[in-house]
C-alpha cells in the first residue's frame, strides 16, 4: 500500500526578486551614465552645427550691403561691427541687445596680390576680411574657440573705366 504524504506545494508568485532588481537598476544606471556623458559631445556637435548652418547666411548678408557701397567709399567699412542672433539674423546693436551671439568685424586691405608668376598688387581689388566672434552678450563668450575668418575679393569694376 502506498501512503501518500501531502507536501506543501510551493506556490509561485508573480513579480521580481531582490537580486533581479539590483541587477536591472545596475544596467539602467550604468546606461543613463552613458548618455550623460555623451549629453556634453552632443551639445557642442549641436552648437557646431549651429555655427556652420548660420554664418553662410551671415556672409551673405554682409556682402549683399558691402556690394551696395561705391568701390571709392570702401574704406569706410574698416572695422565696422555687424551683430547677428543664433539663426543668423541681423540685430540692431550688440552690446544692448542680448540675443545678439555673433560679432562679424569687417577688414580691409588694398592693392591685393593674386597668385601669379610675377606678383604684382591689383590696384582695382580689395580684399575684404569678415572676422566672426562670439559677442559678449550671447552665448558663451569666453568658449575658447578662434575667431572665424571669411574672405571676398571685390573688383573695382570701373577700374580704368569711366563710369556708366
Amino acid at each position: 500500500m502506498k501512503t501518500h504524504c501531502p507536501t506543501p506545494k510551493m506556490r509561485r508568485r508573480g513579480g521580481f526578486t531582490l537580486v533581479e532588481m539590483v541587477i536591472s537598476i545596475g544596467v539602467v544606471g550604468f546606461s543613463f551614465m552613458t548618455m550623460v556623458g555623451m549629453l556634453s559631445t552632443g551639445m557642442q556637435i549641436f552648437q557646431r552645427a549651429m555655427d556652420l548652418a548660420a554664418k553662410p547666411q551671415m556672409v551673405q548678408h554682409i556682402l549683399g550691403e558691402v556690394d551696395q557701397v561705391p568701390y571709392d567709399s570702401l574704406s569706410a567699412l574698416q572695422g565696422r561691427e555687424y551683430y547677428f542672433d543664433d539663426a543668423g539674423n541681423l540685430t540692431e546693436d550688440g552690446s544692448s541687445d542680448t540675443r545678439s551671439i555673433y560679432k562679424a568685424t569687417l577688414g580691409l586691405s588694398t592693392g591685393t596680390v593674386l597668385p601669379s608668376d610675377v606678383p604684382m598688387p591689383n590696384a582695382g581689388l580689395t580684399t575684404l576680411t569678415i572676422t566672426f566672434t562670439r559677442a559678449q552678450g550671447g552665448g558663451n563668450a569666453a568658449s575658447g574657440r578662434p575667431p572665424e575668418t571669411f574672405v571676398s575679393y571685390i573688383p573695382d569694376r570701373y577700374h580704368g573705366n569711366t563710369a556708366p
